[in-house]
């Protein structure tokens, strides 16, 4: 928690290739990754997250306004395992994701911790900040945030 950014990250990586061998998956092709870090980010692209601040106890250097990204690819690099993140998510949209892999009538991502917030499949229509392609896909997770209540 407080030691440096590369060692947190090369920590994930080893965490991640204990994944891959636990579950027997194949190494020989690049798996997609799904991002959650879950710390105020600015994110910049679908696959680019600059870290704001440390929250929840950690302080790592060498983090802060880095692209969190960046850090994870050169630490899988270095242990030569072949993953690389498309997307990073929110922890709800990972909640609702893990799930939907599941039950595909999963439609809500709930996460009750530090704060409160929940995310919801909804017709891209509908949702007033989406820039994106207007093709595919047709629905997409949005987010709600909510204050600790309790």
């Amino acid at each position: 928690m407080t030691g440096t950014g590369a060692q947190l990250f090369d920590h994930i990586a080893n965490c991640i290739d204990s994944f891959i061998e636990d579950k027997k998956l194949d190494r020989t092709v690049e798996l997609p990754l799904g991002f959650t870090f879950s710390f105020p980010c600015k994110q910049e692209g679908l696959a680019k997250a600059r870290l704001v601040t440390w929250t929840k106890g950690f302080n790592c250097s060498g983090v802060v306004n880095e692209d969190i990204v960046r850090l994870l690819h050169e630490s899988v690099a270095k242990k030569q395992i072949k993953v690389r993140c498309i997307a990073v998510i929110n922890d709800t949209v990972g909640a609702l994701m893990s799930c939907a892999h599941e039950d595909n009538r999963c439609q809500i991502g709930l996460i009750l911790g530090t704060g409160t917030n929940a995310c919801y499949m909804e017709k891209i229509e509908r949702v007033q900040q989406w820039d994106g392609d207007d093709e595919s896909p047709q629905e997409v997770s949005a987010f709600y945030w909510f204050h600790r209540i309790f």
